[in-house]
């Protein structure tokens, strides 16, 4: 009988994680609350159960033989990853409470607790944010949320006030953190029985503010050695801190002008499967999921393929993506689709919007029309490479 990995949550930019794993010889049980999810045809067994639905999720489980390894790539549905393998492993594979993954409050006291550099903040709620003396411009951001949802910056009292009315009712508490000036950086790795293991590093670049939504990133990383190593140094250290035994950890690294690596964010998964699943693999140098299989089952490590089948995959080669943008409307579909594919270094076109979808204004990764994947065999080549995608690219819209 093959290996099974329940994977929680059918992310449709998981395909290549999917088509790898079944490759490797292992059997998928997916579970996800859209009976329609994408990613269900690339499975082997599904279950339509929420993320969050942790003691339903486990009964399902329970009933399937050899289930190795339990995953999650969101937030919502890590808490259920982790009490699932700790039933596999039978033993605790954490020693604080996950929680502190989830609502970046605790995770700030979390990380002052152990020394971890980060940005200053306060937690307050919505309705009193007003009457705090701030040193602005400031960046606030719901304690609980994921996907830059709610996050902005604040230059001043009465954008403070309209960010109040925007969320009230949607958000109750909030962070309030000083605002960093440098860089981003998404980083990967893993334990395996208490050793850490480096899984990929990819730079991503934000909008203008006051909005604060991914608009663009690579991989490899622009970041020196020394810098990806203090990147992997602090990931670990934050993991053997928390006392993890076995599992995924990614973090969110600023890079200060002044040289200074503040962790923003950490949680018990890898990053999201547009960077995981395609980025990072399309660089021919990281595949986290993969490399994660292979270290948890050294007896099954060379079976386990990481390689991908598509014909631009390379091992020598720079990946951007980027966020397809086509102004406000009615999506209609995209035109020229099969004629972009053909263009130079374009990897994939990924669509997060179905036919009919209004687009509006972009305030956070659920508005964005799609993205896309562009290699090149440099920054300045994979950036070429995009502008001509872009250029090209004909989103129908009706206004």
């Amino acid at each position: 009988m093959p290996d099974r990995i329940l994977i929680i949550g059918g992310s449709p930019w998981a395909k290549n994680s999917f088509l790898a794993l079944k490759k490797s010889g292992f059997d998928i049980i997916l579970s996800d609350i859209n009976p329609e999810c994408k990613m269900r045809k690339y499975s082997d067994h599904f279950i339509n159960i929420s993320a969050v639905d942790t003691d339903a999720l486990s009964e399902a489980v329970s009933k399937f033989d050899s289930v190795v390894i339990a995953y999650c790539g969101n937030d919502f549905g890590i808490k259920s990853a982790h009490q699932i393998n700790e039933k596999l492993f039978g033993r605790k594979l954490l020693t604080v409470d996950s929680e502190i993954f989830i609502d970046k409050y605790l995770m700030k006291l979390f990380f002052e607790e152990n020394n971890i550099s980060t940005a200053n903040g306060i937690r307050t709620k919505l309705e009193d944010v007003d009457s705090l003396v701030l040193d602005y411009p400031v960046i606030v951001k719901p304690v609980v949320a994921s996907g830059a949802y709610g996050v902005q910056h604040i230059s001043d009292i009465q954008e403070l006030r309209k960010y109040q009315h925007e969320f009230r009712n949607k958000i109750d508490d909030i962070l309030v953190e000083e605002l960093l000036s440098g860089t981003q950086h998404d980083v990967n790795g893993f334990f395996v029985e208490g050793e850490f293991y480096p899984a990929g590093i990819s730079d991503r670049f934000f909008s203008d503010y006051p909005l604060c939504y991914p608009i663009y990133g690579y991989s490899p990383s622009c970041l020196s050695q020394a810098q990806q190593n203090m990147c992997f140094d602090s990931l670990q250290c934050i993991g053997e801190a928390a006392g993890l035994v076995t599992g995924p950890l990614k973090s969110d690294v600023f890079f200060t002008k002044e040289g200074i690596a503040k962790t923003n964010e950490v949680c018990l998964r890898f990053h999201g499967d547009l960077a995981s699943s395609n980025v990072l693999p399309y660089t021919g140098k990281w595949f986290p999921l993969l490399e994660y299989m292979r270290y948890l089952l050294p007896n099954r490590a060379n079976d386990i393929k990481c390689e991908l089948e598509n014909s631009f995959y390379s091992r020598q080669q720079v990946v951007r993506w980027e966020i397809l943008d086509s102004g406000p409307g009615v999506f209609q579909g995209i035109d020229n689709r099969n004629e972009l594919m053909k263009q130079p270094g374009v990897l994939e076109i990924f669509i997060n919007k179905e036919i009919g979808d209004v687009i509006g204004e972009i305030r956070n990764n659920n508005d964005i029309l799609g993205w896309f994947l562009t290699c090149g065999a440099d920054y300045d080549s994979c950036k070429l490479n995009a502008e001509e995608l872009s250029r090209h690219f004909k989103g129908i819209v009706h206004e």
